[in-house]
């Protein structure tokens, strides 16, 4: 019973080993996290609002285990193939450029010195709608946050038939959001791109462009990715904390 019993732990280290060897043998790539809004109100029934304290908490898993968050730069650097990466990193991404990333959620990430980005939609930062970044909240950020960076979720193509546009009302749209805004980054509204979309960011020599999942490319990012359709992971409210320490562990 003994040898037995000793032969089956042999095994069971013999195959954990040769798992960590093959893991640490694959290519390293980055998993860009994508969250939306960010509340104080843990009873809210929206899975693209992250309650304040569970976010706190995967802030605090990455700082834990030393995870690194890349600039933009850096992420450009990577796809560039001019930039090694080691396993333990991410990119933050922020969409839609809601008025509770400057209240909830900056704070935790000044507080463990991490970069990330918020990607804003233009006619929000100027129209009167509620709850979202406007031109002074974009200063503050500019003086008080300075590891936040901020990219483009277009003008006003946040919207379901912004796929059914031309080419030239994309072109407009870029122009119009490039007139406020100086960056060469970009997040698909939804993670929905197409072909003239495509064209207007090579011709605007855009350096990347973020899709989104699930559904399209839900997975980490690697160097060898089109740098106009880079994948990224949602993270959203109803994620439990397994599968988000699962969803950075796992190798792609």
């Amino acid at each position: 019973m003994k040898k037995k019993m000793v032969m089956i732990v042999s095994i069971l280290v013999l195959i954990f080993g040769f798992g960590i060897t093959i893991y640490y043998a694959l290519p390293n790539k980055v998993a860009v996290l994508g969250y939306h809004g960010i509340t104080n109100d843990p009873n809210i029934n929206n899975d693209m609002k992250l309650y304040v304290k569970k976010f706190e908490k995967q802030m605090a898993y990455l700082k834990k285990h030393n995870y690194k968050t890349l600039t933009l730069e850096e992420m450009k650097c990577y796809m560039d193939k001019k930039c090694k990466i080691k396993k333990n990193t991410v990119l933050l991404t922020f969409d839609d450029g809601y008025l509770n990333n400057l209240e909830y959620a900056l704070p935790i990430l000044k507080k463990y010195n991490f970069n990330a980005v918020i990607f804003v939609i233009g006619k929000h930062v100027y129209d009167k709608k509620e709850g979202f970044l406007k031109e002074e909240d974009i200063k503050k950020i500019k003086e008080e946050y300075p590891n936040i960076e901020i990219a483009s979720h277009s003008y006003n193509l946040h919207n379901h038939e912004a796929m059914q546009l031309t080419y030239k009302d994309y072109k407009k749209d870029f122009k119009k959001q490039n007139k406020w805004l100086d960056t060469k980054y970009y997040a698909y509204p939804y993670g929905d791109y197409n072909d003239d979309m495509i064209k207007v960011l090579k011709e605007m020599n855009y350096d990347l462009a973020f899709g989104f999942g699930p559904d399209k490319e839900f997975r980490k990012a690697s160097n060898k990715d089109d740098k106009l359709i880079v994948p990224r992971l949602c993270i959203s409210a109803s994620m439990p904390m397994w599968k988000y320490k699962l969803r950075l562990l796992m190798p792609f």
